[in-house]
Order: structure tokens, then C-alpha cells, then sequence
């Protein structure tokens, strides 16, 4: 065997519900395939710089990684140079880029925040009140995109548009609303992109 192995086909994926992103906890997997056998002892890979679990074989390959790190990153992977075949050559330079798909994870453990509320009514004579049939609307901003809010007005889910950063969130007043109208965004329906929730 005079061949060099080379890697035919890599990707790159989250077991994050968005496989292109992750959050702490979330798995991140490379799938590869060698042109031959590659020796088990050898093969090896980096996913966000740290070495990753290898399994399966002998020409189909599987790298994975919990991510639990601290700050936000972008994930990349190398399946290094030493990995080498049956008779120990070795690939001819490490490989970081997919064949299918993107070739990096964005990593995300910030919580987002929420600010510049503002709630009022479409009351012709006074925003700052309400009568039975009239619309309030919220408005507030995200510090980074997220998946669609949960919101309450008068303990009413609100129809929710926008994003994603400046948000409305509205409910048309009927039944017996309480006198005070207030809002609520839920923590647990309220999360960027990766699934981190607003603090």
C-alpha cells in the first residue's frame, strides 16, 4: 500500500433541536469517512480545540464532544494529520473542512435580556387605558435574536410578531380583563437561538 488515505466526506452537527448551533450540555458530533482502513490507535480529532471521543470503524468514523465551556465560540473540527492507515501512513495535512453542511457550530451560553418595554392601549383618548375591545400592545427589545416569545397581557397570551430583536406582542381585550393590565414574558418561553432562556 503506496496510498496516502484521505478523508471523502466529513460533517458536522448538534444534538441541539438547531443542529447548526449548541449550547452548554449539547453534543457535538463529526462524521467522516477514509478513502481505506485507517488504524484504530491512530485516528484522532479536535472539536472546539479539545480532543474529541473517537468510535466506530474501520473506514467510517465518529468524533463527538460535550461543550460545556464558559463563553461564546465558534466550534470548529480537525481530524488531525497523524491519523494514519493500516501501514502507517499518515493523512498528508489535518482536516477541518466539511464536505456537506457547514463546517463550524456557534456556540452560545449567554442568556439573552429583554429591555425598552412599553405597553399601551390603542384607546383613542388615553394609550394609558383600556375599555373592552381595545388593543394593547407591548413592544421591547432582545439583546440578541430569538425564537418566538411567550407573552401574556391581562393573563391573556398575546399573538406575537417581529424579531428578531424589536418585538410586539398584542391581545384585543374581552371577558372580564382585571382593571390593572399587566405583562409577563416566561422565562421558559423565551430563548435565543440556541435554547439558552432569559435570565
Amino acid at each position: 500500500d503506496k496510498t496516502v488515505p484521505t478523508i471523502i466526506a466529513a460533517s458536522i452537527a448538534s444534538s441541539n433541536v438547531d443542529p447548526t448551533r449548541a449550547m452548554s450540555g449539547d453534543t457535538v458530533t463529526v462524521r467522516f469517512t477514509a478513502s481505506e482502513e485507517l488504524d484504530v490507535a491512530t485516528v484522532a480529532a479536535n472539536i472546539g480545540g479539545v480532543a474529541a471521543t473517537i468510535t466506530g470503524g474501520p473506514v467510517s468514523w465518529i468524533a463527538s464532544r460535550t461543550v460545556a465551556t464558559a463563553s461564546d465560540a465558534t466550534l470548529t473540527f480537525s481530524i488531525l494529520a497523524t491519523t494514519a492507515d493500516k501501514v502507517g501512513q499518515t493523512l498528508a495535512a489535518a482536516v477541518g473542512t466539511a464536505t456537506t453542511g457547514p463546517s463550524t457550530i456557534a456556540y452560545d451560553v449567554t442568556a439573552p435580556t429583554l429591555s425598552t418595554f412599553l405597553l399601551r392601549s390603542n384607546n383613542p383618548l388615553n394609550p394609558a387605558g383600556a375599555k373592552l375591545g381595545d388593543t394593547v400592545t407591548l413592544t421591547f427589545t432582545s439583546s440578541e435574536a430569538l425564537k418566538t416569545p411567550g407573552v401574556t397581557i391581562g393573563g391573556v397570551a398575546a399573538t406575537v410578531s417581529g424579531g428578531p430583536l424589536i418585538w410586539t406582542a398584542s391581545n384585543t381585550l374581552s371577558g372580564s380583563p382585571p382593571a390593572a393590565i399587566g405583562f409577563q414574558i416566561l422565562a421558559a418561553g423565551c430563548k435565543d437561538l440556541a435554547g439558552n432562556p432569559i435570565a
